[in-house]
């Protein structure tokens, strides 16, 4: 019983580091992204 217990564990540990979502290698970046425009809309008068 114990040895099923560890052996699913191994395996659903596996699948979720598997299925995080993030492809490539993993890094720092150099220097942060800088914020080029703006996330808000523009303000537009209707004629």
């Amino acid at each position: 019983m114990r040895e099923l217990l560890v052996a699913l564990t191994v395996l659903c540990s596996a699948t979720l580091l598997q299925a995080c979502g993030q492809t490539g290698p993993l890094y720092m970046p150099d220097e942060p992204a800088k914020v080029v425009g703006s996330l808000a809309p523009t303000a537009t008068t209707a004629d």
